[in-house]
């Protein structure tokens, strides 16, 4: 199970439940896949912001550093930038991979959607008799609500692909085993 399956209802389905038992599910459902996205979102819009703002802190310290002249502590300081230069290597590589950024907007759209249909389901609910409610109206409900994890969890999915092809397309070099190599001339 990743982080971004939709949390598990602490109430269990029923198969012949009344049409108003359904809507208190659904509603519980909406309730708990709010919570779960919006958790989700802060902790990779903090993940993205500190990536950047690391990046930036630690870009603007090595400038400050190899600028500075202060006789006798000049070696000091490019150690100092060249341990921060290491930093923001690391920290742009991290971004690309963890994709931070993509994963924040995409459980951005993922609340906005469960806010939408929660808005739909208590305007459904609103002008119903609790006696009246269509079980299939609530059914196309949950199904939308399906959708909307589903569609969070392909994108989840699509930027850790994208994530390891980055990684690995670093990392790995096509063998030349079976290119025609001409020797350099001497």
């Amino acid at each position: 199970m990743n982080q971004n399956d939709p949390p598990s209802s602490s109430q269990p389905t029923y198969p012949q439940s009344s049409a108003a038992e359904k809507a208190d599910v659904m509603k519980r459902m909406l309730d708990n896949s709010i919570k779960h996205a919006q958790r989700n979102r802060h902790h990779y819009r903090n993940r993205a912001s500190i990536v950047r703002i690391g990046t930036i802190v630690a870009s603007t310290l090595v400038t400050v550093f190899l600028g500075l002249q202060i006789v006798g502590l000049e070696v000091y300081f490019k150690h100092i930038a060249f341990v921060l230069g290491a930093m923001v290597t690391l920290l742009n590589a991290l971004e690309p991979f963890y994709n931070f950024r993509a994963l924040w907007v995409e459980h951005e759209q993922a609340v906005a959607g469960f806010y939408a249909l929660k808005n739909d389901l208590d305007f459904y609910l609103g002008g119903v008799k609790p006696e009246e409610l269509d079980i299939n109206a609530l059914d196309q409900f949950r199904e939308r609500h399906g959708l909307i994890w589903g569609q969070l969890s392909k994108s989840w999915i699509e930027h850790r692909k994208s994530g390891m092809k980055d990684i690995e397309g670093s990392l790995i070099t096509e063998p030349t085993a079976n290119k025609s190599v001409k020797p350099s001339p001497r």
